[in-house]
């Protein structure tokens, strides 16, 4: 998935623009319709992923599952693979000049949502956990991503468009092993692990992961969008090494001491300091795009440099409702809205993902249970360690 393209069908199709077709001037009763009218059009495709969201979320609130997954199949449901198929749906609710704009809030969302999870995670965990952590991350990583590098190449051959063959691998083999800290962490806290030794251990594997992912997420768009040209990738990946420096050699001391003076007047940060830290994550985001590397990336690294404690659950709070309440469904749905499964022009091709898929799944539960085992622990632990690092 191509986080900072826009899912257009034709997007070299010129788009025709008009100021006057921003906002309605006189409403319903001139006959005017709200889908001719950029603002009118978004409330009207905010409204419709909000209801099929929330609709989906409270339809399968019975199986448990995280909220994401319900926004992904709400925005699956108003797509062209179910309701895009209904005559002028598509063309006239989600029309390919708003999505554009939908696509920009939306990864905005991504972006702040990224921030709170470098906020969120804890350096520190990894060497409270010790070495247990470290080998349930390697045993649940390592198997599922050899795996990745070895079924990949042929995958890759079966296709009809090309790309870089080796951003192509390392992408596949990355999916198969990589683990969500930020959506394990409310797994865990869901199914009130948090306290368990399986639930610590857990989380500290995942923070591993986590940043291995990172890593190998700006590797692969630096290698797909380099075009051979090693030198660029040798300079994109310097600078991206180099704002990882800054933000922890300059930024992190200024926040850190921030933050000292807010708990030495026992009060909280003013609104012109939190303004300035958020709006640090629109500038550290710019920063990595023009690097070349990913815009997330580089909130995600300003996120790692807050410092642990009130500053860090502040901020996170501040912006937590409205993101999680309004622009991450946004983007979640965008995910689905974008899948097309008419598209679909190679079955052999998509089982053999399929396959794959499920075979990393399975590495993965295997890789905790000889973790479990090493350690002398009991085999639903091991299940519970393979099963978490599949989120």
């Amino acid at each position: 998935m191509d986080l900072g393209s826009p899912s257009l069908k034709n997007a070299s199709a010129p788009l025709c623009f008009s100021p006057n077709k921003i906002i309605m001037g006189h409403g319903i009763w001139l006959e005017e319709m709200p889908n001719m009218y950029s603002f009118s059009l978004f409330l009207i495709q905010l409204l419709m992923i909000i209801t099929a969201t929330r609709g989906t979320h409270f339809i399968l609130r019975t199986l448990k599952l995280p909220r994401y997954i319900s926004e992904i199949i709400g925005g699956f449901l108003l797509g062209p693979s179910v309701l895009g198929q209904i005559p002028d749906f598509a063309d006239k609710l989600f029309p390919q000049r708003s999505l554009y704009t939908l696509e920009s809030i939306a990864y905005l969302g991504l972006i702040y949502y990224i921030f709170t999870v470098g906020v969120e995670i804890d350096l520190f965990s990894i060497r409270r956990a010790g070495w247990r952590g470290v080998w349930v991350a390697v045993a649940c990583t390592v198997p599922p991503f050899a795996i990745g590098i070895a079924s990949a190449y042929g995958i890759y051959g079966k296709l009809e468009e090309r790309t870089n063959d080796v951003a192509f691998v390392l992408f596949i083999s990355l999916s198969l092993s990589s683990t969500a800290f930020s959506m394990l962490a409310r797994t865990v806290t869901q199914l009130k692990l948090a306290g368990t030794e399986v639930g610590r251990m857990a989380l500290s594997a995942a923070v591993i992961i986590d940043g291995f992912s990172w890593i190998g997420l700006s590797l692969i768009v630096v290698i797909s969008e380099s075009d051979g040209n090693s030198l660029t990738s040798i300079f994109t990946v310097l600078s991206g090494v180099a704002f990882y420096v800054f933000c922890f050699v300059v930024i992190h001391p200024i926040l850190n001491r921030m933050s000292e003076k807010a708990a030495e007047r026992n009060e909280e940060l003013g609104e012109l300091e939190e303004c300035t830290i958020l709006v640090g994550v629109l500038i550290a985001a710019f920063i990595e795009e023009m690097i070349g590397t990913h815009a997330v990336f580089g909130a995600f690294v300003y996120g790692l440099a807050v410092p642990q404690g009130p500053l860090g659950v502040g901020l996170v709070d501040r912006v937590d409702e409205f993101l999680r309440g309004m622009l991450l469904p946004l983007f979640f749905a965008i995910s689905g809205l974008r899948t097309d499964v008419f598209q679909i022009n190679h079955f052999e091709a998509a089982f053999s993902l399929m396959a794959l898929f499920f075979a990393a799944c399975g590495m993965k539960v295997l890789g905790g249970v000889l973790v479990a085992a090493a350690y002398n622990m009991q085999l639903h632990d091991g299940i519970s360690f393979g099963l978490l690092m599949n989120t």
